[in-house]
């Protein structure tokens, strides 16, 4: 009853207009998000440009299993504690690196920024400190997980995606309604 379901919808509807109808999911998103809507095609243009003809089905081939594109290691940090690390498999890691590289890698970033990002590192970060008396290291618990859904599709609707797109392109990038630790996106 607690589980978080891997793909979120927002929708407003009476209850009493369906009554008696059991939906399966497939015809559900097909309904919501039929792969024939403009928006959807433009997302898969956008994510695959060196690709000619694209079949968006693979896209919601992936979103109706999202549970399955995921699969959960452990790491062991300095202080003895685990880390548990989401690692997408390959096709839906693939979808996340193309979300980054066309997407979310052209997005300007603080100059305080040196955490993920291509070119700056901890030294950078520690370079203007250097020689100061007191230095504090702060580290956010649960840092990714405290990223919901609802906040990974703002930034979408933010750069410009529609509803759709940003509700698919959120999916891409959530696992069960959390940002995970270890993915590209």
């Amino acid at each position: 009853l607690n589980k978080v379901p891997p793909i979120v919808f927002i929708m407003e509807f009476n209850i009493n207009d369906f009554e008696n109808v059991q939906v399966n999911i497939k015809d559900f998103i097909n309904f919501v998000m039929p792969s024939n809507k403009p928006s959807i095609k433009e997302l898969t243009k956008i994510l695959y440009p060196d690709v000619d003809v694209f079949n968006t089905k693979y896209l919601y081939d992936v979103l109706y299993d999202m549970e399955d594109n995921y699969r959960t290691v452990y790491i062991t940090k300095k202080n003895g504690k685990k880390r548990e690390i989401n690692v997408p498999e390959k096709w839906l890691d693939d979808i996340q690196k193309r979300i980054y590289k066309y997407i979310l890698c052209d997005i300007p970033v603080s100059d305080c920024a040196a955490a993920y990002v291509k070119g700056r590192s901890i030294q950078n970060a520690t370079k203007e400190h250097t020689g100061q008396p007191i230095l504090v290291k702060l580290d956010i618990k649960s840092f990714f997980e405290s990223i919901d859904f609802d906040s990974v599709k703002d930034v979408f609707v933010s750069l410009g995606f529609d509803k759709y797109q940003a509700i698919t392109l959120a999916n891409f990038c959530c696992y069960k309604g959390r940002l995970p630790q270890g993915t590209s996106t």
